[in-house]
């Protein structure tokens, strides 16, 4: 008993040795137990905290994954491997100088991620040592263009440069690169580098003269177009006009240039006509041939196919058409594309644009004649010249003007005359009967205040009016001082007349303003039932909405909380850069036109909305308002709200308008100041009595 006890001693000993006794250097001892360490989150860290580093170098980032004892296993991504990569071991390389975020993500939980932001700097860039010049072909006609480019050496440096030309005579180069033909021969355009100013290469181009478009018309056998035959001629007919060359324009960096040539039966105006295949001269005879276009009214000749100077003499005079009617296209279209003259103008409008083109306005007689001064058509030093003249035309002084006539217009054409040289427009120094006149129609009011306004401006003198002084009376002072401009609220909507006395030496005059000051607490005791905001529209063609993107009578389902029927007439929604609106889009209004729900809602009294003349327009639109009592049909059953509003600023104002229980539906109409100047309306609202 005793020896086998010993023995089995011995060989329980030997097992446990042979089982717990294996190399641990050669292999991993497996985990005790089966259950995995849930990962709480990860940490990235970089040596010293680098958070920035240049192109083209490293940085190692290293991932920790929380707690301690969780699989630290992650996956390394960059958010832009343009400007940074990394490796999966987390080591980032430079690319290019940005902003970069690394991503480090847990193997066994990819919803556990660390971010470190990480900014690319730019890195040091080496000097040119040569440049080389590349193009396209070795030629460029007379007037045209050809584009060069340069490589650097090495790769990596910069190749900002600055380029010259041996003989502008022969061409020029603009600071991009572009060769322009000026006169035939050799010529050699250098590039020199900014950065290294003595490392430069250089490329030896040829000019050769402009070559003439094939003609695809026998013009030896095409008559001279009279101006009618020019008028009506259909768009691609092929016409060959002479005359003398009274304006050109500019010309254009491709070398076109329009112009207007004119002989004793009238003026054709020449649009993209090549000048260095076909050069004109002011003053000089030309026989033109090319085809009709018509262009939003305007007609044209375009595609010139021939262009002679003729030795005979064409002598064509300014006419005066002071006693015409300028308003009238089919009475101007006599006129178009001549060089004629007005010399009993008012100035109505005359609001300058100091860098695009812009229109005044006149009254000659009982029309109105839009001056249209357009940059491109002039030198800048012309432009700058007229637009110093223009800042004088004070409203109501006489003026007398020279230009081309023009017919323009999307749909109808409207006559408008191009003024072409500030010499052609003269201003009479103002009598102080002018200077009242102009304050008159210049002098604008608010014609509403809104609760929170206590005070408005009333200008007692007008900047460019020396000598013009004006003060004010109030039909109710304790409302709105018209000494101080104090204002006053009720607790309902209070209408306010002011009027403004106007003095020049021994000359007066009256101005009266109907201005709303509203009340405190008009709002408290209404219930907003429909809101008509054009919020709700999509985008359509031309900056209009799809919903209504025309002038033309229509209807449109809209506004909040429930759709409505609403008819607009003469009127659009659109979004335009020149639209008043909030939000995204409003509604736009010309002419005579006319908002009107089209659906009953009863127990309508009261309705407000935002209205401003629109951006590039004259001040001067009117609205009225009506409304159609509960269980009245027809046109003639609707009824006049006795309130009247004159748009006078450019920027949205709130219209605010009672009605009385009876109303089950609204409408506002607007005229036009001259026919044609718009309006915008945003924000309509529509209350019943709480």
């Amino acid at each position: 008993m005793k020896k086998r006890s010993v023995l089995s001693v011995f060989l329980l000993a030997s097992m446990f040795c042979f089982a717990g006794c294996t190399n641990t250097s050669s292999q991993t001892t497996p985990p005790s137990s089966t259950t995995s360490i849930a990962v709480t989150g990860i940490t990235i860290s970089s040596a010293n905290n680098v958070r920035a580093i240049k192109e083209g170098e490293t940085l190692q980032l290293t991932a920790t994954v929380l707690p301690e004892g969780a699989d630290q296993g992650v996956t390394w991504s960059s958010s832009s491997a343009a400007n940074a990569t990394v490796s999966s071991t987390g080591l980032v390389t430079a690319v290019k100088e940005g902003n970069v975020t690394i991503t480090a993500t847990s193997v066994s939980d990819t919803t556990k991620k660390a971010t470190f932001s990480l900014v690319i700097e730019k890195g040091e860039t080496p000097l040119p040592t040569a440049i080389t010049i590349t193009a396209s072909e070795k030629e460029v006609e007379v007037g045209g263009n050809l584009t060069l480019s340069v490589s650097v050496t090495p790769e990596n440096a910069k190749d900002d440069v600055t380029w010259s030309s041996s003989d502008e005579t022969k061409a020029t180069v603009s600071a991009a690169g572009v060769v322009r033909g000026i006169g035939e021969g050799e010529v050699t355009i250098t590039a020199t580098s900014k950065e290294a100013p003595t490392v430069s290469g250089s490329i030896t181009l040829t000019v050769k003269a402009a070559t003439a478009p094939e003609p695809t018309t026998d013009w030896t056998k095409v008559s001279y177009s009279t101006h009618d035959q020019f008028m009506s001629a259909e768009n691609d007919t092929a016409l060959k006009i002479k005359g003398v060359v009274t304006f050109i324009s500019p010309a254009s960096e491709d070398n076109e240039i329009n112009y207007y040539i004119q002989n004793t039966e009238g003026g054709f105006y020449v649009y993209g006509q090549n000048s260095a295949t076909f050069p004109v001269e002011v003053g000089k005879v030309y026989e033109v041939g090319g085809y009709k276009a018509l262009y939003a009214g305007q007609h044209e000749l375009k595609d010139i196919e021939l262009c002679n100077e003729l030795t005979e003499t064409i002598t064509a005079d300014k006419q005066d058409i002071s006693d015409k009617n300028v308003a009238d296209a089919e009475a101007m279209s006599t006129y178009y594309g001549s060089y004629v003259s007005v010399s009993n103008a008012v100035v109505k409008e005359a609001e300058v644009n100091n860098t695009k083109a812009y229109n005044i306005t006149l009254t000659v007689g009982d029309n109105e004649l839009d001056v249209r001064i357009d940059p491109e058509m002039m030198t800048d030093a012309e432009f700058k010249a007229i637009n110093e003249k223009v800042q004088t035309a004070m409203v109501g002084i006489k003026a007398s003007v020279s230009g081309i006539m023009s017919l323009y217009g999307y749909g109808k054409a409207s006559p408008q005359l191009m003024l072409m040289k500030a010499a052609d427009l003269t201003l009479a120094e103002p009598e102080p009967e002018d200077l009242v006149a102009s304050v008159k129609t210049a002098l604008t009011l608010p014609f509403s205040i809104e609760e929170e306004v206590t005070s408005i401006n009333l200008p007692k003198t007008m900047e460019g009016y020396d000598g013009v002084t004006i003060s004010y009376s109030s039909s109710d002072e304790t409302i709105l001082n018209g000494n101080t401009g104090a204002v006053t609220h009720a607790a309902n909507d209070t209408m306010i007349t002011l009027t403004a006395s106007i003095r020049c030496e021994d000359v007066t005059d009256t101005k009266e303003f109907n201005i709303n000051v509203f009340g405190t607490a008009v709002i408290d005791n209404l219930q907003l039932v429909h809101t008509f905001d054009c919020e709700d529209c999509t985008e359509g063609d031309h900056g209009n909405a799809a919903e209504k993107s025309s002038y033309a009578a229509g209807t449109v389902k809209l506004g909040s909380p429930e759709k409505k029927t609403w008819m607009l007439d003469q009127a659009l929604i659109g979004s335009l850069d020149n639209d008043f609106f909030n939000g995204t889009f409003g509604i736009r209004g010309r002419k005579e036109s006319h908002i009107r729900l089209e659906e009953d809602l009863n127990g309508i009294v009261f309705f407000d909305f935002q209205a401003s003349v629109y951006g590039s327009d004259s001040a001067g639109s009117t609205l009225t308002f009506s409304y159609l009592p509960v269980g009245a049909t027809g046109e003639d059953a609707w009824k006049k709200v006795d309130y009247t509003i004159v748009l006078t600023e450019k920027k949205l104002n709130t219209v605010r308008v009672a009605l009385p229980e009876e109303a089950c539906r609204i409408s506002i109409d607007a005229t036009a100041s001259n026919g044609s100047d718009r309006y915008n309306v945003d924000d309509l609202h529509l209350y019943t009595a709480k």
